[in-house]
């Protein structure tokens, strides 16, 4: 199961289903948060830990806080 959520305060916490072999979980991940944050998969990049359980993600033209926004629905984060 993919899912987004919950937010922490330095730290998304993301879950797929995709094998971490030949980048098929990053994949999945930038997938996933493309979706959930409702931009186009070409602005999200893992541009640190491609090869570890912890990454750093970009998302091109989005602010911190826009992001938080968008994450969160209700004061939850959203889930898929």
């Amino acid at each position: 199961m993919n899912a987004v959520g919950p937010v922490e305060t330095d730290a998304i916490r993301v879950r797929v289903s995709a094998a971490a072999v030949d980048g098929a979980a990053n994949a999945a991940i930038i997938e996933l948060l493309a979706d959930t944050v409702g931009v186009a998969r070409t602005r999200v990049r893992v541009i640190a830990g491609q090869c570890a359980r912890r990454k750093r993600v970009l998302f091109a033209g989005l602010t911190a806080d826009e992001l938080v926004k968008r994450l969160r629905i209700g004061g939850e984060a959203t889930c898929r």
